[in-house]
């Protein structure tokens, strides 16, 4: 008996939650660059950059969703683009921290494998 696999196109919904993921991604990373920046208190500091290395692993994997689905990778939102380096800072570290637990709580900081949990 042989054995016979089916290949699933994704969906117009699955593609767009995709893409949306991706582009939100893109966006916290933006976010992170110039909260690592400017953030004065180190305990958020290292918050903030293992959140930067959990979005940026989460965006290495999206990429590699559309390649295997032979998709477009959107352009997205780059730092070296989108933010200003040595800009003046903007908000309270206070701020920086509660942003990333927003993050988490709608699921942008953290991957499917491994939930980001504070404390």
């Amino acid at each position: 008996m042989s054995e016979k696999s089916e290949i699933v196109k994704l969906t117009s919904a699955e593609i767009s939650a995709i893409w949306t993921t991706y582009m939100n991604i893109n966006v916290v990373i933006c976010f992170m660059a110039h909260f690592i920046e400017t953030c004065d208190d180190p305990d958020i500091l290292a918050i903030l950059k293992e959140s930067n290395q959990l979005a940026r692993k989460h965006e290495t994997e999206l990429e590699q969703l559309f390649a295997k689905e032979k998709m477009v990778i959107p352009t997205g939102f780059k730092v070296e683009k989108h933010v200003v380096s040595h800009a003046p800072k903007l908000f309270s570290d206070v701020f920086y921290i509660q942003s990333v637990l927003q993050m988490c709580q709608f699921g942008v900081c953290y991957t499917y494998s491994e939930p980001y949990h504070f404390g």
